[in-house]
């Protein structure tokens, strides 16, 4: 199979699995990336890596690619399972890790609903391996050839070493949740109030019922898989934060007016208080102001005869 173009993601390097490993180990493992076939499966053969990763150098003995090998088993990042008489090597990460728009493979799949394990297949052992007794429980049961090799569950989550079972948590009693199922949209779907109030807020000028129908017209004619999500309040949410402006302004639309501030609640009140207040007698207004005279009088000073 021709070697591909694989993606390393930044997280890679500080992820404990791969940082316990040796340096030439590592390279192996990104080389093994080139040469897996779409589903990240590779036959099981260190010679073949070998010739694969490392074919100018020459102080790269086969038995130095199978220590490797072993290496990548004992962090978890990859597990061997047997099919069609065969055994291949699957990267536990591979799914989270690549993302390929046109898949292929090669090879045969990798059983993935498998609660059966076994240990490593040996160096020294055939291309068939016979059933071996599973160890990770209290009594001993024998497992037939057939599936995987379950340790760890890929790169970055620091669990390495250790048989596990291939079916994440399958020996737990809090299975981890099932990953979201991607759906298409609906077709009568309708733009609910909270997203229409969350594209005015975050896009003020652009047009919400426009954005809407260019959204349920896209995603209605889009051919699987990019029809398919598994968050549509997120996808409506990336398209109004990419949408265009100058679409919404060629058919004319005017964004609404924003709100008049609010008024100070205390003068609110205080302009009620006054409505309400009775007004005053005459009489009383006419005291009020003797009095207010009397005592200027008072404050007045007189020159001294």
């Amino acid at each position: 199979m021709a070697a591909r173009i694989r993606m390393i993601r930044p997280e890679f390097w500080t992820s404990e699995q791969v940082m316990r490993m040796p340096r030439d180990a590592r390279l192996a493992f990104i080389g093994l990336w080139n040469f897996c076939d779409d589903a990240g499966n590779h036959p099981a053969s260190a010679f073949t890596l070998n010739a694969q990763v490392f074919p100018g150098d020459d102080d790269v003995t086969l038995a130095d690619t199978e220590s490797m090998v072993t290496a990548m088993h004992e962090q978890g990042l990859v597990v061997t399972y047997h099919a069609e008489g065969r055994d291949f090597w699957h990267v536990t990460g591979w799914r989270r890790h690549q993302f390929i728009k046109k898949p292929t493979s090669k090879y045969p799949p990798f059983p993935q609903d498998s609660d059966t394990t076994f240990p490593p297949v040996p160096k020294s052992s055939p291309t068939s391996t016979p059933p071996v007794p599973h160890q990770s429980g209290s009594d001993s049961e024998p497992v037939h050839p057939g599936v995987v090799i379950g340790i760890g569950i890929g790169i970055g989550n620091g669990n390495g070493g250790g048989i596990a079972r291939a079916r994440e948590g399958a020996d737990s009693d809090n299975p981890p949740p099932p990953p979201p199922v991607a759906t298409r949209l609906e077709t009568a779907w309708e733009l609910p109030a909270v997203w229409r109030d969350w594209a005015l807020q975050r896009r003020p000028e652009l047009d919400p019922d426009l954005m809407a129908a260019r959204f349920h017209n896209h995603f209605l004619a889009a051919p699987a898989p990019g029809g398919l999500k598994a968050d549509w309040q997120a996808t409506w949410q990336s398209w109004v934060l990419d949408e265009d402006p100058k679409r919404h302004a060629r058919n004319g639309y005017t964004p609404p007016a924003p709100h008049a501030r609010a008024r100070d609640p205390a003068l609110e009140k205080i302009d009620r208080d006054a409505l309400l207040a009775v007004p005053m007698p005459d009489a009383t207004r006419e005291r009020i102001a003797a009095i207010k005279a009397a005592a200027h009088q008072k404050e007045v000073p007189h020159d001294d005869v």
